[in-house]
């Protein structure tokens, strides 16, 4: 199994198509996971997640896996249950995982662990209408840390955190890589997921850090990476 990590496609799933085609990668072994804004869900209708299901079932056999950002449509992403796993599976290759969500990948380097947690605050929701392009649930709640944390108990040190923003304290020391959106007063953005992963990042041990969000890719310490159009393999 071969697992690869990507960052926001916001409803454009050709970019992954594309990648997969010039590989050769459209085999049941690859795994692309993508670290937010997947934006599959987004229409109230759910026609484009129901075009999306229809074309990749048809065409594709590798699977998707996402967590959320801040750009989905939360009341259709809470309309799919989780399995015994904890894991919303929205077609045979189509997978979500949850805030908290703790599992374990087999790749060709080994089984790894892998902690996701979602989330993160809009910059610009003071524009936006609720339940059409914005929804309360984006934020990182005290519940999603405290379920994140509770895998402590079984993972020493986890091999991935994958998360939609990034910790506060690295987006105050990088914000000069992160800060891509230059019309945003950045006074009025709020931090509260960032702040949010501060306390998560101080709680566990962990080798690496991917996240999206900030559209841009850039490996920011040995353990941290923001990815946008980069598939980096785990």
């Amino acid at each position: 199994m071969r697992w690869f990590i990507t960052g926001d496609i916001h409803g454009n799933v050709d970019r992954i198509y594309n990648w997969i085609d010039r590989m050769d990668f459209n085999n049941d072994n690859i795994n692309i996971i993508i670290a937010g804004d997947a934006g599959l869900c987004w229409r109230k209708d759910k026609k484009d997640l129901e075009q999306t299901i229809q074309f990749h079932e048809n065409n594709y056999n590798f699977h998707i896996w996402f967590i959320d950002g801040n750009h989905e449509n939360f009341d259709v992403l809470k309309e799919f249950q989780p399995d015994e796993c904890g894991i919303v599976s929205l077609s045979p290759h189509i997978h979500y995982f949850p805030r908290g969500s703790g599992i374990y990948i087999q790749t060709d380097n080994g089984i790894k662990s892998i902690l996701c947690c979602g989330g993160a605050d809009s910059v610009d929701k003071a524009l936006r209408t609720p339940h059409l392009g914005w929804w309360v649930d984006e934020a990182i709640t005290f519940e999603d840390i405290d379920k994140c944390l509770a895998h402590k108990k079984d993972v020493n040190k986890f091999d991935y955190v994958i998360t939609h923003c990034c910790p506060y304290s690295i987006f105050l020391a990088y914000s000069a890589y992160l800060i891509t959106l230059t019309n945003i007063n950045q006074k009025a953005v709020d931090h509260s997921s960032e702040l949010m992963l501060d306390n998560l990042a101080n709680e566990i041990n962990f080798d690496k850090w991917y996240f999206g969000h900030y559209h841009v890719d850039k490996q920011l310490t040995d353990k941290y990476r923001c990815v946008l159009n980069d598939f980096i393999e785990l």
